[in-house]
């Protein structure tokens, strides 16, 4: 070993002897003196003799009594390291071998971080920086030890590197005086050299978007990144991005840059780019979306704004035939036939505009989701002549052949929504019908196909030879306010709701819907439908038909009628009293409950209320009734309303109404549920 006193091997052989000197009590001065809260301790070792001299804080490689062995200082140091890798390079950077080696090599400094323990349990990044010297008067090689907690500053140097990691594939800074980049981190699409050398930024930005950017786009992306264009984004604003799609390896992504000043003097711009394909694809989708929705939505507004156009036309049509039949029947009262025939017509133009009330109703209530279906036993045979006795007149004044054709099969007795159901295969009969000529053919039939998870499935079709339906309308026939055939020269009319009732109630239902047809050629509806089955047990007991009623006649027979129309009241007046019924009348339901309290017990037979009515509604009549302490207080209660839903009738029932009727009142019902009612009183 050579006999200079400290420095650099270079060094020590040209340096005198007093400069070495100055230079070693420089740092044992500066050891002394050095202060920092981050300093978690310092120390002097005798390298040559391996022992500790002097040492200063509370780090545990500085808790050895001065005097003890340095290896064994950094042995015990070592083993509060993390890992035992980070212990290992401990000793082996620090090992007094080593740092002898250094010197001999003429490296004075030596420099390790680590992760390690320190007093109070908690582990943290420390960096022991090693200067070496030789003793003037010893010879002795000498270390100078300082450890510094280290851990603040490595953790937000690690979350800025993961946060560049996750963030950006490029990172670079930008001088605006000379438009030179430096790259410190670069992507697939920077080069070897780019991401080593500085760059000519305009020159960089150019070749970049010519290689990448896609060709649309190019001229927009050499604006959009050139400086003057980014310097003048930042006038106004912290940052600035801009984005372009770009290819890779011949497949498109999405790249956005982001620009900002690093600091108040705007000499310098930080520089990044990230991929947002992902993000991108995700609003393009959304986009499409809200295109599509809106495309819908327009499309919807136009249907309905068609719609009530038509509807207006289709309103105004009977309403004409009602206001001028009624006309014409006033002025021909001498001759009864002239009569009967407007009141005929008048009869089917008030029924064309209840089916129009109906379905607008109706579709109103499964769009919002307050249809309930009911699960009951059915004769099959009846649900057959619910919808026989409707569709074959229509029909016959139409001149065309309806046909039923069942399959023996099929059960006698199933559960469902009966009425449901005949409104479905109703509505899809008077459809074929409508678009079938005179002397065509309209078949409906049902066949029984599998049985699954106690459910039968029928297959119910309903075929016509009649005119067909195009492929552009069979892809939107479906959707509610949709017709094959509109404008005022139309002669089908309707709702346009119609197949979209049925594709509803049939969903409801389980089942499915589906169409065949070709312009011309007629078309073919096939629905599938899960019942319900009934027990044979069942079977037998709801087989036993009743006995065919006779004509309703009430004579003898006294009710109470509560309804504020005065329209509705003769209307009602009329059909009890025409049936033998005596008929006395109150304008709201305080004025039945007070009637009906006064009277004596037992004078009615029978209470018909309307649900709304001033002062006191019908549902608050009809609890009052319940409540009263006389013992015709449990009189049979009908409901008259044109609140015709389900939740309508629950409501009514809840308060104690026995029977609920949906006006336009039908003769035929009202008879045949106070027919009940009475007799089951009686």
């Amino acid at each position: 070993m050579k006999d200079p006193l400290s420095g650099p091997a270079g060094e020590r052989d040209t340096l005198p002897e007093q400069e070495l000197r100055r230079r070693y009590q420089t740092e044992m001065d500066c050891l002394a003196a050095t202060q920092s809260d981050d300093l978690l301790g310092k120390l002097r070792a005798n390298l040559t003799q391996d022992t500790l001299e002097d040492c200063i804080g509370q780090d545990d490689l500085m808790a050895a009594a001065r005097g003890g062995s340095y290896s064994a200082a950094v042995e015990r140091t070592a083993a509060l390291a993390t890992t035992g890798e980070m212990a290992a390079a401990f000793r082996r950077e620090l090992g007094r071998e080593r740092l002898l080696k250094l010197f001999d090599d003429g490296k004075t400094i030596h420099t390790i971080e680590y992760q390690r323990n320190v007093q109070n349990g908690a582990f943290r990044w420390v960096r022991t920086t090693v200067k070496l010297y030789r003793a003037p008067e010893s010879g002795d090689i000498m270390a100078f030890v300082c450890t510094y907690d280290i851990d603040k500053g490595r953790i937000y140097r690690a979350i800025i590197d993961r946060i560049v990691d996750m963030e950006y594939e490029f990172l670079g800074l930008l001088s605006v005086k000379d438009r030179q980049m430096v790259c410190y981190r670069g992507g697939l699409l920077e080069t070897r050299r780019e991401l080593t050398h500085i760059l000519d930024y305009d020159t960089a930005i150019r070749r970049f978007v010519d290689r990448f950017v896609v060709p649309e786009s190019r001229a927009e992306a050499q604006e959009a990144l050139s400086l003057a264009h980014i310097r003048r984004m930042l006038r106004t604003r912290d940052s600035w991005s801009c984005s372009f799609t770009v290819l890779r390896s011949g497949k498109p992504c999405r790249k956005k840059w982001r620009m900002a000043y690093l600091d108040d003097t705007h000499t310098t711009i930080i520089f990044t780019r990230s991929d947002i394909s992902g993000l991108f694809q995700q609003q393009e989708r959304q986009k499409a979306i809200l295109q599509t929705a809106l495309a819908q939505a327009e499309q919807a507004s136009a249907a309905k704004s068609e719609f009530l156009s038509r509807m207006s036309h289709e309103i105004r049509t009977p309403m004409n035939a009602i206001l001028g039949m009624t006309a014409l029947a006033a002025q021909q009262l001498d001759d009864p036939a002239a009569v009967a025939d407007c009141l005929s017509k008048v009869e089917v133009s008030g029924r064309f505009l209840l089916s129009l009330i109906n379905d607008i109703l109706d579709m109103s209530r499964i769009e919002s989701g307050k249809v309930t279906l009911r699960e009951e036993p059915f004769l099959f045979s009846q649900l057959l002549q619910g919808v026989d006795a409707i569709c074959r007149e229509q029909a016959a004044e139409k001149e065309v052949d309806y046909r039923v054709e069942t399959d023996s099969r099929l059960e006698t007795w199933y559960r469902g929504d009966l009425m449901k159901l005949q409104q479905v295969f109703i509505n899809l009969i008077a459809n074929a019908v409508k678009f079938t000529p005179a002397g065509g053919q309209v078949v409906f039939s049902a066949q029984p196909e599998e049985v699954r998870n106690g459910k039968a499935w029928v297959r119910f079709t309903v075929s016509d030879n009649g005119i067909g339906i195009s492929r552009d309308f069979q892809g939107r026939m479906f959707q509610p306010f949709e017709q094959a055939h509109t404008g005022p020269t139309s002669s089908y009319g309707g709702t346009g709701l119609g197949l979209a009732i049925c594709k509803n109630l049939v969903g409801l239902m389980g089942g499915e819907i589906t169409a065949a047809s070709a312009e011309g050629s007629g078309s073919v509806f096939t629905v599938r439908l899960p019942l319900g089955l009934c027990g044979r047990r069942e079977d037998e007991a709801l087989s036993a038909s009743p006995p065919v009623a006779e004509p309703a006649d009430f004579t003898g027979r006294r009710c109470l009628l509560a309804e504020d129309h005065p329209l509705n009241v003769e209307v009602a007046r009329r059909l009890l009293t025409a049936r033998g019924m005596a008929v006395d009348t109150a304008a709201n339901g305080r004025e039945a409950v007070d009637l009906f309290t006064q009277a004596p017990a037992g004078r009615y037979d029978v209470v018909l209320l309307d649900i709304r009515m001033p002062v006191m509604d019908g549902l608050a009549a009809a609890r009052a009734i319940r409540a009263l302490d006389r013992p015709d207080a449990g009189v049979p209660l009908v409901a008259m309303s044109a609140n015709a839903f389900d939740e309508d009738v629950e409501k009514s029932l809840a308060a104690g109404i026995n029977a609920h009727l949906a006006k336009p009142i039908e003769p035929v019902r009202l008879y045949a549920a106070l027919r009940e009612l009475l007799d089951g009183h009686s």
